[in-house]
């Protein structure tokens, strides 16, 4: 029984880990929060409720945890045409998600920026769809790049997704 507890506290500990990577994707010393865009693949409250509001054919719930869990953060593979440096041996590339978490923070500096996502899941794995989310990001704001992901039976829908988190408006897909 000992073990048993052990082994499921190690399964939820690391299953359940917020660790991200952090990438500083400019030349030179620390910016300060309001010189650069913060992008980020967690959402907060307020993008759910916009998420829910502009996705409604998409026939998303609510878990027990008041969170969606068809949104989440999408597989990263490209910054700026730059290629992800973690190796990931389950989605057969190098990406820049954390590869416990999925979870990633970008720093860039004000301008046009392009993140090529794919699907965060094993469902889409053959002819996976690829997205270029291209925008200009403002300093001193937050943004959300995610996904929604649906099971209608036998087909599976993918949505990537990037929010502007300071204003609370959809950017892609506009």
């Amino acid at each position: 029984m000992r073990n048993y507890l052990i082994a499921l506290a190690i399964v939820l500990l690391t299953g359940c880990s917020n660790a991200k990577s952090v990438y500083k994707l400019y030349e030179g010393n620390e910016a300060q929060g309001n010189q650069v865009a913060t992008v980020i693949g967690e959402y907060n409250k307020s993008t759910q409720a916009l998420l829910l509001s502009k996705f409604k054919d998409y026939d998303v719930t609510l878990n027990i945890f008041g969170t969606i869990t068809e949104f989440g953060a999408p597989a990263i593979t490209h910054v700026n045409g730059k290629p992800g440096t973690d190796y990931n041996s389950y989605m057969g590339r190098a990406y820049y998600n954390n590869s416990s978490s999925g979870h990633f923070e970008f720093k860039l500096k004000p301008g046009p920026h392009t993140f090529t996502v794919i699907p965060n899941s094993f469902q889409i794995r053959s002819n996976q769809p690829v997205a270029n989310i291209k925008a200009n990001f403002e300093a001193g704001h937050k943004y959300y790049i995610g996904q929604i992901l649906t099971d209608n039976g036998s087909t599976y829908r993918w949505q990537p997704v990037l929010v502007d988190e300071t204003s609370n408006v959809l950017i892609y897909p506009n």
